[in-house]
């Protein structure tokens, strides 16, 4: 199986889906001398951090050599006290 690849920036504001099954949102993005970092924003749980090395494959869905800076998003819900 032949599943081609490409090292690509994820472009900001678009959604990717993970070979993992999960999707993620691209919300901003670092380019510097020490290598490119893309946030990405899991739509299911709201965990954030930054990649690296972000691969898009043949078939549309991402990878990344690895990430760092891990967090929760903070949601726009508001909470009722009872």
């Amino acid at each position: 199986m032949n599943d081609s690849s490409q090292y690509i920036i994820p472009e900001v504001g678009k959604v990717y889906e993970n070979k993992n099954g999960f999707k993620y949102r691209c919300t901003g993005l670092r380019i510097n001398v020490c290598g490119n970092a893309a946030i990405m924003e899991n739509l299911t749980s709201g965990w954030t951090c930054r990649v690296y090395g972000v691969k898009e494959y043949s078939d549309g869905t991402i990878e990344w050599a690895y990430s760092g800076g891990g967090f929760f998003a903070e949601r726009n819900e508001q909470c009722k006290v009872g």
